[in-house]
């Protein structure tokens, strides 16, 4: 063993070189071949190419779980990062040529303006504000109309007040009689008088007007189909109300108040009336059973949402015979049993109207969704 060789005690330990590697040729004596110009060239090349940084391109690119861009599945893809603030943002499809936010936002203009066509609305939404200001401008039209009505009624006074004397007259069979027990016992009676009849004039001329405001503002929000029923409505509205207080005036206050003239006389008293108290009672009698005339209405609007039906009217009939007569008994002023079913019967006779046209409004209802499921 050389000296070299006992110098480098871990020289044994080293692999021994390939046969084609440098070193194994060295070793045999065989002198390294020289590097070939053209191969030199091309390697100076790629070096000066890579110092410059080479144009990566990447045709394949792989997703972070493994899979290529090609097998990616959008459809699967969550988007729960754009649901907020955006509606049913996993129902969006993803474009790569495309910004994700770029089509979700186009798909909700597609929605939007679809809900507009359906509605039917033309795209005028209007804001909660827009409501309000709607709402206050019918009020206030409202307001105009009555004040303008109670104006006329105010210049007409002298002439109002004799129409509201006439269930009177006719239940004492003779002006004289009527004008001379009808009289005034305290200072502001005549002004209280005067309002009030004034106030039920003003509201019986401005209903149809009201009625036709408000149905103004309702309208937008309502379907075509729903539009349909609005005018109907709001004419049988005002055509019940005139009939309660035609029935009121022509029927039940003359009757009413010839019982009591009539008992009177047979107990040998001389009966006086309060111009306050008489009007009073005329005003709010006409407004009471006019108003009470409109539960036909209500009850057929209660069957076309699918609240009440025909069937549950028709199984109701004694329960409604004892609240109209317990109403008619507490509106009456005579409390006598002819005034009572004078009020009554009519009451009752709109109940079963009222059957009859829901029953309609229901069979119409059932074959509307018959010929859509057909």
């Amino acid at each position: 063993m050389s000296d070299s060789d006992s110098d480098d005690p871990n020289k044994d330990d080293l692999p021994d070189p390939p046969e084609d590697s440098p070193e194994s040729q060295n070793d045999a004596g065989t002198p390294p071949e020289s590097p070939d110009p053209e191969n030199k060239k091309d390697q100076e090349s790629s070096s000066s190419d890579f110092d410059e940084g080479p144009e990566i391109v990447e045709t394949n690119p792989v997703d972070p779980f493994g899979d290529s861009a090609e097998d990616y599945d959008h459809e699967d893809h969550d988007y729960d990062h754009y649901e907020d603030g955006l509606p049913d943002a996993e129902h969006y499809e993803c474009d790569d040529s495309k910004d994700p936010f770029e089509a979700v936002a186009s798909s909700i203009e597609e929605n939007l303006e679809t809900n507009r066509k359906r509605l039917g609305s033309g795209g005028n939404e209007m804001s909660f504000l827009e409501h309000l200001e709607d709402l206050r401008g019918t009020i206030f039209k409202s307001l105009i109309a009555f004040l303008v009505m109670a104006v006329i009624m105010g210049a007409f006074f002298p002439y109002i007040a004799e129409i509201l004397k006439s269930p009177l007259v006719r239940a004492y069979g003779s002006h004289e009689e009527a004008a001379k027990n009808l009289i005034t016992y305290r200072p502001f009676e005549v002004f209280t008088v005067f309002i009030q009849a004034i106030f039920m004039g003003a509201l019986a001329l401005s209903l149809p007007f009201i009625l036709y405001f408000v149905a103004q503002f309702i309208a937008p929000g309502l379907t075509d189909k729903e539009k349909s029923v609005l005018r109907p409505g709001m004419t049988a509205s005002f055509g019940l109300f005139l009939l309660g207080v035609g029935i009121t005036y022509y029927l039940i206050l003359p009757m009413a108040l010839y019982f009591i003239i009539f008992f009177a006389k047979k107990a040998g008293w001389e009966q006086m009336w309060s111009a306050g108290e008489y009007y009073s009672m005329v005003v709010w009698m006409c407004l009471g059973v006019g108003t009470l005339f409109q539960f036909p209405l209500v009850l057929i609007l209660l069957c076309y949402v699918g609240i009440l039906s025909p069937e549950i009217l028709r199984n109701s009939r004694r329960l409604v015979v004892v609240i109209v007569m317990i109403v008619a008994a507490l509106i009456t002023p005579g409390g006598d049993p002819l005034t009572l079913l004078l009020l009554a019967a009519p009451l009752y006779g709109l109940f079963e109207l009222s059957i009859i046209v829901a029953a309609f409004v229901d069979r119409k209802q059932r074959a509307e969704l018959v010929k859509g499921d057909g």
